[in-house]
């Protein structure tokens, strides 16, 4: 009976210990079930496990163009820098620096994003490494059972 003291501790446990461990109910299920994919699932699984083997050259490609985008910016905003006379600032010159100066902040806000995401996700994308493995391990085992598709 759930009593207001125990605050329903009782029938939470009672409930829990019905269950197999964890680990063992998982590992049920993924015997027990079969999973078919249509073929648009199928393609999005590939599309996925190609994603996967191209991210180690990718991350070198992002990291190189982050990297080149951060130097041209650079350059562009030391450039302009030199150029303009803060003394006496002519009209042509403000225009220079109002064309030019927005274009510079989004291009090295654009630099930063593709140096800081091959960075945070230099192993890969967990999620779909973890997706990948349990594919591959379900299919492995309806190949061990015989009953492959």
């Amino acid at each position: 009976m759930v009593t207001p003291a125990d605050g329903g501790r009782r029938a939470l446990f009672a409930a829990m210990a019905q269950w197999p461990a964890t680990a063992e109910f998982f590992a049920l299920a993924v015997r027990q079930t079969s999973m078919r994919f249509t073929p648009q699932e199928t393609k999005l699984i590939e599309r996925l496990r190609k994603q996967e083997r191209r991210w180690p050259r990718m991350r070198w490609a992002l990291l190189g163009t982050g990297i080149f985008a951060a130097g041209c910016y650079t350059y562009i905003l030391i450039a302009l820098y030199h150029t303009l006379h803060f003394d006496t600032l002519p009209s042509y010159e403000v225009l220079l620096f109002a064309m030019l100066w927005p274009k510079c902040l989004l291009g090295m806000i654009l630099a930063g994003w593709l140096i800081a995401w091959p960075l945070s996700t230099w192993h890969g994308n967990v999620n779909r490494m973890l997706l990948l493995k349990l594919l591959d391990s379900q299919q492995s085992q309806k190949g061990n059972d015989g009953t492959a598709s």
